[in-house]
């Protein structure tokens, strides 16, 4: 039988202690109904179900409740695992992984439901808490709200070559103090900026605007910053590592409320001055005298206002401090999931020293009202 109570964070947790993995299936079919009202209710709920050991039992049992996709729209690299099952983002346990709502840039492939089981999980840290967007949205200053409310647009960056290694990039530092090369260029769409750009644009999923910055391609789509969800004003889960500064910022934050251990105090100061020298380097590109040696090298994401304004680093410590104060958090144990409503709960990773975690994700969206469940 399966136990509900409601746990320190105020996300509701079904507790199923059944010996098998078929019989949790079964559970989940007989209270399919009660779950979901859980879902509905309160924007999410966790299962723990130590019986379910696998990322295809984890997708048996969420087909139970929700059609699952079998096609994931967005640009993380993920390795699928089964048909509707994908490993989460491989990022080091150190670095920043800000709140966000899944695919909140893309918003016509944005799912409505995203799930995460946990296999192997750390002894500390490496959670992935809920962020509450009905919250976020009531606690944003109101001149944030107010500037972000007509949209916010949204840019992946693309260099001229691949394996472009400036160390100065900030978004593909990797501890302890090396960076990755860049594994495309926006040659892959065309050998000249204007065939590139209607290649680009043609092949988005999204409504996609190309613009240059020197030899950068920049592939700007418009989001919305709010909108209503069941009658009520929600902020969209913006993704703040679309701007310069907040992978220092968020850093920061992870020290200060999530790690504070001596690894992630020397990583956090390793990002914050790169991120100096890589906008002080940026800001150099364009001055005439300096530009013809040092092109322009921006972030490989971008954001501004969808007036085209900059955002400053001001509103992003705002929006990121507003959501570190917002978040549902539990420590992971095997066998648990947590499936949530992407507009109503966003999501992050909490950082964490090196040690084994092995978690899954799915996406999906809510059965019809006379659906069948499919095994």
């Amino acid at each position: 039988m399966s136990v509900v109570d409601v746990i320190s964070s105020g996300l509701p947790r079904v507790t199923v202690n059944l010996q098998s993995a078929d019989e949790v299936y079964a559970e989940a079919r007989t209270l399919k109904n009660d779950w979901m009202a859980l879902l509905e209710n309160h924007g999410g709920f966790l299962i723990s179900a130590p019986a379910l050991t696998t990322p295809a039992s984890f997708e048996r049992c969420m087909k139970e409740l929700i059609t699952l996709a079998t096609e994931y729209p967005g640009g993380a690299p993920r390795r699928k695992e089964t048909d509707c099952v994908w490993n989460t983002t491989e990022f080091d346990s150190n670095m920043p992984i800000a709140a966000h709502t899944e695919l909140s840039y893309m918003p016509k492939s944005k799912p409505e439901l995203i799930a995460f089981f946990c296999v192997k999980a750390p002894p500390s840290g490496g959670m992935t808490p809920a962020v509450d967007m009905l919250a976020v949205a009531h606690s944003l200053p109101k001149d944030i709200i107010t500037r972000f409310s007509p949209g916010i647009r949204t840019s992946m960056n693309m260099p001229p070559i691949k394996g472009f290694t400036w160390w100065s990039i900030p978004n593909f530092f990797q501890p302890p103090f090396h960076f990755k090369p860049i594994p495309f260029s926006w040659k892959d769409f065309g050998d000249t900026k204007e065939v590139a750009s209607q290649e680009a644009m043609k092949n988005s999923p999204e409504d996609c605007k190309v613009e240059w910055d020197g030899d950068w391609m920049q592939r700007f789509v418009t989001m919305p910053a709010v909108e209503e969800h069941k009658g009520q004003l929600v902020w969209t889960g913006f993704f703040p590592l679309f701007h310069w500064s907040a992978f220092a910022i968020q850093s920061m934050f992870d020290l200060v409320y999530h790690n504070r251990t001596w690894r992630q105090l020397i990583i956090t100061v390793s990002i914050v001055v790169h991120t100096v020298f890589s906008r002080l380097r940026y800001f150099l590109s364009k001055t005439p005298i300096i530009r013809r040696w040092v092109p322009p090298c921006p972030s490989l994401l971008s954001c501004t206002l969808k007036n085209g304004k900059p955002i400053s680093v001001w509103d992003i410590f705002r929006i990121l401090k507003c959501y570190n104060q917002h978040m549902m958090k539990w420590q992971w144990q095997p066998g648990q999931i947590v499936l949530l409503d992407n507009r109503r709960l966003g999501h992050c990773r909490t950082p964490y020293d090196p040690a084994e975690r092995l978690m899954y994700t799915a996406f999906g969206k809510r059965l019809e009202a006379n659906g069948a469940s499919h095994s």
